[in-house]
C-alpha cells in the first residue's frame, strides 16, 4: 500500500461515520413522525368517538326512543304530539309486579294541595309489566265528552261526563312526561294531569282553574302484593 493509499482509506472513515449518524438520524425522525401520527389519529378518534356519542344522545331525545337503564323503575317517553290534544306515551313497567291504570275526573284540583288526599280514580284497568304504548283522549260528541285511553291499540277505559265537565274555557297542566324518564317504583307513575278553567265568580269573561273541580288524571300504580 502506498502512502496515498493509506491516506484516503483514512480520509473515508469519518465520512462513513456522519453517512451513518445522518441514516440513524432521519430514521428516527421518520419513525417518532410515524409515532406522532399514529398518536393523534388515535387521539382524534377518541374526539370523534365521544362527539357521536354526545350527538346520539341528543337524537334519541329527539326521536323521543324508550330507554330502559333499569328493569327495577319505570321508564317512559312521551311521543312527539302531532295535534294539541295528542297525548300518547311508550311506557316500561317492570317485571315481578302487579300494576293498574288509573284516571280520575273530578275532584283533580285536589292534585295541587298536599293536605287534600289525591283524587279517587273514576276508572281502573290491570296493565301488565313490561313495554306498552298508552294513548289518552276526550272528545266532545254532541252534549257529552267521551274519555278513553287505550292501551297498544284497544280501549280499556271509557267514561262519559256531561258537557260542562269541560266548558272549553282552558285549561292548566298537561302531559307530566316528555323525554325519556325514569321513575322508581315507590311512588305511582304520574302521565297526565289537566284542571280545566270555570268562570270566576262575578266575571263570566274571565276563567281559571281555581275553583274547578273538573279535569284529568292518568297515572299507573303498582299493587301491594
Amino acid at each position: 500500500m502506498t502512502p496515498d493509499d493509506e491516506f484516503a482509506v483514512e480520509s473515508k472513515s469519518p465520512a462513513a461515520g456522519r453517512g451513518s449518524l445522518l441514516r440513524f438520524n432521519l430514521f428516527t425522525l421518520l419513525l417518532a413522525m410515524a409515532v406522532f401520527a399514529v398518536w393523534m389519529a388515535w387521539y382524534l378518534t377518541l374526539q370523534e368517538t365521544a362527539r357521536m356519542q354526545a350527538s346520539l344522545s341528543g337524537l334519541r331525545n329527539l326521536a323521543r326512543e324508550l330507554r330502559i337503564n333499569s328493569p327495577d323503575w319505570y321508564a317512559a317517553v312521551q311521543h312527539h304530539e302531532l295535534t294539541d290534544d295528542d297525548f300518547r306515551w311508550r311506557v316500561y313497567l317492570p317485571p315481578d309486579n302487579k300494576y293498574q291504570l288509573c284516571v280520575a275526573t273530578q275532584n283533580v284540583d285536589q292534585a295541587y294541595d298536599l293536605k287534600r288526599p289525591k283524587p279517587e280514580a273514576s276508572m281502573i284497568a290491570p296493565i301488565a309489566p313490561g313495554e306498552h304504548e298508552l294513548m289518552l283522549t276526550y272528545e266532545k260528541e254532541e252534549d257529552e265528552w267521551t274519555i278513553a285511553v287505550t292501551v297498544d291499540g284497544q280501549i280499556i277505559l271509557e267514561e262519559k261526563q256531561p258537557a260542562d265537565w269541560n266548558l272549553g274555557r282552558g285549561s292548566s297542566g298537561g302531559s307530566l312526561v316528555q323525554k325519556n324518564r325514569h321513575f322508581t317504583t315507590d311512588e305511582p307513575l304520574k302521565l297526565f294531569d289537566r284542571v280545566f278553567f270555570v268562570p270566576l265568580p262575578n266575571k263570566p269573561n274571565s276563567a281559571s282553574s281555581k275553583d274547578s273541580n273538573t279535569g284529568l288524571r292518568l297515572w299507573v300504580e303498582k299493587l301491594k302484593k
